[in-house]
């Protein structure tokens, strides 16, 4: 999942519907990169149901697309390549198919994460009010799957174009590592950017300015589940080739869930960000105040 202005944002005071102020007092206070992890797993699994059914949503598709991908892949490489002059040795022909199937993936994977993010996030910050409000770990106060669907909804138009232009562009860099990383980097709050603020028209730009400063702590951040994107991306594909429809759901759901807690691991690093600013704000707004 991944996916990422002109703007005079303080979030708490236009933070929409849904998300009272208390949801947003005491952000993560310059947590260090465990203990904000942490706070994302342990969301997470507080809300384990719903945020199965969204990464299902993703991955169900994305997993019938790869399949047929790979299938259709394996037959020209098999026959219209060599019907064509182009030869690939038994290892080039095992690989080809495997990595061109993201092509056709994509597309659908940008039209998930414009609708799944925001509900994601929608589940964590109803999770806080609910904390914040002492309400116990079985209270309506937590967010229903309707719920975070209808939020997603009614995010998705703003996010389907930054996530398309970010990915596709993280995607292309990718060719040569560096340029994927630190797009990665500046486009980290895109997400919670383009789901928290409605006046926000430049969604990448105004998270390059959100994260400078702070894309240590992001790359730190990401730097916790580089051991699941090692034998994902590296053994994964293989193990996944060769295996059951569900063995495969399985690990693409894991996968997808993992990209969630992700997501909720950047959103408090916005939070802490945008309550900075708050902060700040007030503080100058203090001192221009006559005694």
């Amino acid at each position: 999942m991944r996916s990422y202005k002109a703007h005079r944002c303080i979030l708490p005071l236009r933070i929409g519907p849904g998300y009272p102020r208390r949801a947003m007092a005491n952000p993560t206070q310059s947590l260090g990169v465990f203990r904000i992890v942490g706070r994302a797993f342990a969301a997470a699994f507080r809300n384990l149901p719903v945020l199965v059914v969204l990464a299902l949503i993703t991955a169900v598709p994305e997993g019938l697309l790869w399949s047929a991908s790979v299938s259709t892949l394996q037959g020209l490489v098999s026959s219209w390549f060599p019907a064509h002059g182009i030869l690939l040795d038994p290892q080039q022909a095992q690989i080809v198919p495997l990595v061109l199937a993201d092509l056709p993936v994509m597309p659908w994977r940008f039209v998930a994460t414009a609708l799944v993010a925001p509900a994601a996030i929608h589940v964590f910050l109803r999770d806080r009010d609910a904390r914040a409000g002492g309400s116990t770990p079985t209270s309506a106060g937590r967010a229903t799957l309707a719920d975070a669907l209808n939020f997603g909804l009614s995010r998705w138009r703003r996010l389907i174009g930054p996530v398309t232009i970010a990915g596709l562009v993280i995607w292309i860099g990718s060719i040569v590592i560096i340029p994927a990383i630190l797009y990665t980097l500046f486009w980290a709050f895109l997400e919670p950017v383009a789901a928290l603020d409605d006046k926000v028209k430049q969604v990448l730009r105004r998270s390059t300015r959100l994260t400078r400063g702070r894309r240590g702590r992001i790359f730190r951040t990401y730097l916790l589940f580089l051991p699941w994107w090692g034998w994902y991306a590296v053994i994964g594909a293989f193990v996944l080739e060769g295996a059951s429809w569900w063995v495969r759901l399985g690990v693409m759901v894991a996968d997808e869930f993992v990209g969630i807690v992700i997501l909720l691991s950047l959103l408090q690093l916005y939070l802490e960000r945008m309550e900075q600013l708050e902060e700040a704000r007030r503080l100058k707004e203090a001192a221009g105040t006559p005694a």
